[in-house]
């Protein structure tokens, strides 16, 4: 025991490829999220430095392979939660395994963040929305994922605090989404999903977007919205699109800093593949005053200064 708390220790694999295996030991193991997925806790990382870490424990099906797994360790990106290993535990059934994932732990989420700013009756400063969208375009972009309309739900979150298409089932919220949206053409429906062929929706025109948000709601981020929400998937900015969106010229503007006066965490340190999907991006990605700098301003490397990483919650609580 150390200062009489319990110490696990485990065989474990590290998170990235290729298998290396490694004894690892953990203490002050807490509860921190749990849901149908399993659970997550806190715990101590035992080392050279004790480390805090999230451990996602999930119930193994021996028929398949954990799909998550296979992809959290091949990534590597600032705004992506990092696997550092994992490894299987016996559960309390016979033949019940789990898988326990090892994370880089996350104190704050998007949604802890818009949730205080709720309860408090405010909403969130449109800085910090822009910061926290425009880390979450940037894994999007990195992970090659084209699911922008769900990034437009985030945004749109952010700025009502209150989901734009609420609903306790997928016709509910299909509901809510022709009351903004107006109801999709044939065109559109064939575009969305090819094998759907009933139309029997009413007929509802669409609801303007500046109708959809407070008077005084930021018209760049309602104009990304607009740009995001579209029924045909084709016509949905690409993320890169969104990150050299003129919603986040503020971030790129010299001196830019938090709203309590600390510095921005790293957004402009873009890899050689970062920067190689959509070329004729660049000039606006990595603005002048970095493209010649070291550290946050160069085109290539990464940083460890990750202060808010917004997929957190998707890597450790909501999967």
């Amino acid at each position: 025991d150390k200062d009489g708390q319990r110490i696990t220790s485990v065989q474990a694999t590290y998170g990235q490829l290729p298998d290396r295996n490694e004894e690892i030991s953990y203490t002050d193991t807490k509860v921190i999220g749990n849901g149908s997925f399993g659970v997550v806790y806190s715990a101590k990382l035992l080392g050279n430095e004790t480390e805090v870490v999230a451990i996602k424990k999930v119930l193994q099906d021996k028929r398949f392979k954990n799909r998550e797994l296979q992809i959290m360790r091949r990534l590597d990106h600032i705004n992506i939660v990092k696997l550092f290993y994992f490894f299987y535990s016996a559960g309390d059934k016979k033949d019940e395994i789990f898988l326990n994932l090892v994370l880089e732990f996350v104190p704050e989420t998007v949604y802890r963040v818009a949730r205080h700013f709720t309860k408090s009756k405010q909403s969130m400063p449109i800085f910090l929305v822009k910061l926290h969208m425009y880390q979450l375009f940037r894994s999007l972009a990195y992970i090659h994922s084209h699911d922008t309309w769900s990034a437009g739900c985030v945004l749109a979150e952010l700025l009502l605090g209150q989901p734009l298409f609420p609903g306790e089932s997928g016709v509910d919220q299909l509901v809510e989404i022709i009351k903004i949206l107006g109801t999709p053409t044939r065109d559109q429906i064939r575009d969305m999903n090819p094998n759907y062929t009933e139309f029997k929706f009413p007929q509802i025109k669409a609801h303007p977007w500046a109708k959809v948000f407070r008077t005084r709601t930021c018209s760049e981020a309602i104009a990304l919205i607009g740009k995001l929400l579209e029924y045909t998937p084709s016509k949905r900015l690409s993320t890169l699109d969104c990150l050299a969106h003129n919603f986040f010229d503020d971030l790129r503007q010299p001196g830019s800093k938090l709203p309590n006066g600390r510095e921005l965490p790293p957004l402009f340190n873009f890899t050689p593949h970062e920067l190689s999907i959509q070329p004729s991006l660049n000039s606006i990605l990595v603005p002048s005053y970095k493209s010649t700098t070291k550290g946050d301003g160069s085109s290539s490397g990464t940083s460890n200064d990750n202060v808010s990483n917004t997929t957190a919650a998707a890597a450790a609580a909501s999967s």
